[in-house]
């Protein structure tokens, strides 16, 4: 049996992936909108559940975009 890809990504595999940070990251895993496994202390995150995120799009990610504005005054 031969494996093109790996099951199981690393956090930091699937933050780059994803484009996020790992604050986020584990704020998708607290959601449950990631699938995460334990393997001793390790987290790894299945690579299925990073594609249906990523498949869903940006709506999932709840992204916030704050602009700073300076204030003009009188």
């Amino acid at each position: 049996m031969e494996f093109s890809e790996p099951i199981l990504i690393s956090v930091r595999n699937a933050c780059m992936l994803l484009g996020i940070g790992r604050t986020k990251l584990f704020a998708l895993l607290n959601e449950q909108a990631l699938e995460r496994k334990k393997i001793g202390r390790k987290t790894l995150i299945t690579l299925q559940s990073v594609r249906t995120l990523a498949d869903k799009g940006q709506n999932c990610l709840r992204i916030k975009i704050i602009v700073d504005r300076p204030t003009a005054k009188s």
